[in-house]
């Protein structure tokens, strides 16, 4: 199976978070503080523990979501043609 990836920019990800019960900020603060703690026995954790403060300062300096507008939606495709047709019309 070939793997797929998604991308979202930081203000799409706040907006999904803040469809949560608490605040985006309060969830980030929480597993701050637990990759803090048990970074302290174990060093892998390091590089954790840089990603969520890194990711959490993005949050707070992305501002408010903007709404998703038409050009967020993905596009719906056609059905993809036979070979032989690709063939025949190059």
């Amino acid at each position: 199976h070939p793997s797929r990836t998604m991308s979202i920019n930081a203000a799409e990800l706040k907006q999904l978070l803040q469809s949560k019960e608490e605040s985006p900020e309060n969830l980030f603060l929480e597993l701050e503080k637990l990759v803090l703690e048990h970074s302290k026995d174990d060093d892998n954790l390091d590089s954790l523990l840089d990603s969520v403060v890194g990711l959490k300062q993005m949050l707070e300096s992305s501002g408010d979501p903007l709404p998703l507008s038409d050009q967020d939606v993905e596009p719906v495709l056609s059905a993809p043609e036979s070979l032989q047709n690709l063939f025949n019309n190059r």
